[in-house]
């Protein structure tokens, strides 16, 4: 099997970066993968050979709106048997696109709650792109989501005869299980990991904080993650009077060994398509509260709604403690994983 990817992760021209040594191991099931990534001329990336039988080709656009045009025109000079997108919205259209030219099977992946009222929510980019997603995947011949929330939602959404099937992330839990613990910087500590931006709702967690503070000395919010909101956050911080207690530490190759050192593992955020750092949480044994996102529930975690709720949960922790649960993770391994991923595609017909 031939199969076009079409993706906006540059990480894959980074040697030993995560998403490539998984991507070679796709290519391992299949004939030839070819894949398109979104990517500005400025950043210098060249056609590249990862294995024998996987090309990357950036689109080198001089911006961005250039992205859907330039990756069809790479894609119209390759041959293929499937076409499979990272997203529903600018690669859902080259990929619907591609599809139809070679009168090949496409299908559209969804890692993004994009129904949820979060992400509409946001900008009107992310309303721009429901619009998009609406005329992708009415157009796909297959769905893949990482959720069992997404499927219900789009199947809702769009009344699809078939529905979307469900792959959730692979997470190595084993490894996770393994992992050593840092030392821990407060008696009870609280740890978020995340993009610091505003979908993430790092602030309500800031100021939920700062109120059970008041009564605890002895806590701490230790906050993983670089982005956008991270000055913003610091103020948030200094202006709650608790700038001593919560510790920015930036981006971490392996929040995993902060995570399993804390007392409870906290995540805010407006929609998430997933969840991995919960999955990691949960795993490690940490208790876990979050928003009813992404996999959250599903999974284990004990979620939560206004912000009395999250205060109330995070004393009863404070003063009972807890161990967190991992339930319903659907892998053994990442070989049952990545067999799981290409038969997906193989087995997408039009």
């Amino acid at each position: 099997m031939r199969v076009l990817m079409i993706s906006t992760d540059r990480k894959l021209f980074e040697d030993g970066s995560p998403v490539c040594e998984r991507t070679k191991k796709y290519g391992e099931h299949m004939k030839e993968l070819h894949i398109v990534v979104f990517a500005l001329k400025n950043l210098g990336l060249e056609k590249k050979k990862i294995s024998d039988n996987i090309t990357l080709y950036p689109t080198n656009s001089l911006t961005r709106f250039q992205y859907v045009h330039n990756a069809i025109n790479i894609g119209k000079r390759l041959k293929y048997d499937r076409v499979t997108t990272q997203d529903p919205f600018l690669a859902g259209l080259v990929g619907v696109s591609l599809a139809k030219n070679a009168d090949v099977a496409l299908q559209i992946q969804v890692h993004t709650d994009f129904l949820s009222k979060g992400f509409v929510a946001k900008s009107g980019l992310n309303r721009f792109y429901k619009k998009v997603a609406r005329h992708t995947i009415l157009k796909a011949d297959c769905i893949r989501v990482v959720s069992e929330g997404i499927k219900d939602s789009i199947g809702r959404e769009y009344g699809l005869t078939k529905m979307p099937e469900v792959l959730p992330i692979f997470v190595d839990t084993e490894a996770i299980k393994n992992a050593p613990k840092t030392e821990k910087e407060f008696p009870f500590q609280i740890v978020m990991a995340s993009r610091l931006e505003p979908e993430k709702d790092i602030k309500r967690a800031i100021r939920i904080f700062s109120e059970v503070a008041k009564d605890n000395r002895d806590i701490g919010l230790i906050v993983l993650g670089s982005g956008g909101e991270r000055v913003r956050l610091e103020k948030c911080a200094r202006e709650s009077e608790v700038e001593g207690k919560v510790l920015f530490k930036g981006w971490i190759d392996d929040p995993a060994t902060y995570i399993k050192s804390s007392d409870l593992f906290l995540q805010t955020s407006r929609f998430e398509g997933y969840g991995v750092s919960v999955v990691e949480a949960l795993a490690s044994g940490v208790p876990t509260l979050s928003t009813d996102v992404g996999i959250a529930k599903e999974y284990g975690a004990d979620v939560f709604e206004t912000d009395e709720e999250l205060k109330n949960k995070i004393e009863r922790y404070i003063e009972n403690g807890g161990k967190g649960e991992l339930k319903n993770y659907p892998y053994k391994n990442e070989e049952e994983y990545i067999k799981k991923y290409v038969k997906m595609i193989e087995t997408c017909d039009c």
